[in-house]
């Protein structure tokens, strides 16, 4: 009896660290958003109350927010919706869905992470890998593409899909960004026809775009991809834990929560005008 008791306060504790958690986002969107009084201060009122709540866990809101620990037992929680496969030959994409467990490392000791988007949003599964500070490459197919991430200590490193959508390639958005003419861009990239080298690759040589400029193209570029990642509503997904090269030269890393937060963001933007 008394160890139920215990594991219901456990629950209980866990159930307000993930309240507190989108309580604080909601927070800092309606002050960036500039929403109206009368909704902060609900907001406000929100937050107060789950404060005396789990103080009477004796538990402190300030630490809950900010504790490492409590993010990783908001992930175990989350995990129970997902299924964990090892990686053995043979395993796939969605394989064996309806299991349930914790992270487990196969025959080649990489851990694996598989399910859908029914199951586990993609702005959940990126909050958990974020807060696990999680090392690896995770692969998501959805209804147009699939998308390939790769993310160390819980940081974006490295981004491609199998196919750009019109509009979002990265000499395109050179151009849009207004770094480089369309006409000068297509004279340096016909250079290097045939080398099988890619764009971001030949552009690092400086001689047409500076490397912040590219570095910013790149990070909309990403950002843009993942805008469609964090929108995809029937996806299916896989996370192997796995030593990453970050992309080679193309030195990229940004933090999931700050991608989620501007995902979020233009996706309001695109639903609502």
């Amino acid at each position: 009896m008394h160890s139920d008791i215990s594991t219901d306060h456990e629950e209980l504790i866990a159930s307000g660290r993930v309240l507190a958690k989108r309580l604080e986002s909601l927070r800092h969107a309606a002050k960036t958003r500039v929403a109206s009084q009368e909704f902060q201060d609900a907001v406000e009122g929100a937050v107060a109350a789950l404060e005396r709540g789990l103080g009477l866990l004796g538990e402190d809101l300030e630490s809950t927010l900010n504790c490492p620990h409590g993010s990783t037992v908001i992930a175990q929680r989350m995990l129970a919706a997902v299924t964990m496969a090892t990686d053995e030959p043979g395993t796939s994409l969605g394989a064996d869905e309806d299991a349930a467990g914790d992270w487990s490392a196969g025959v080649s000791g990489q851990a694996a992470l598989s399910g859908t988007t029914e199951m586990l949003s993609m702005a959940d599964l990126l909050e958990l890998l974020g807060s696990l500070q999680k090392t690896g490459e995770l692969e998501v197919q959805t209804e147009k593409e699939t998308i390939t991430i790769e993310l160390r200590a819980g940081k974006l490193v490295h981004a491609m899909t199998n196919h750009t959508p019109a509009g979002e390639r990265l000499g395109e958005i050179l151009v849009k960004l207004g770094y480089v003419t369309e006409t000068h861009l297509e004279a340096f990239a016909r250079g290097f026809v045939g080398t099988g080298r890619k764009l971001g690759e030949v552009l690092e040589s400086g001689s047409l775009v500076t490397a912040d400029q590219l570095a910013t193209a790149l990070a909309e570029q990403i950002q843009q991809l993942f805008v469609r990642l964090y929108s995809s509503s029937h996806a299916r997904f896989v996370f192997k834990s796995k030593d990453v090269n970050g992309g080679g030269n193309q030195k990229v890393e940004i933090g999931l929560r700050k991608l989620l937060f501007e995902s979020a963001r233009i996706s309001d933007e695109q639903s609502y005008g």
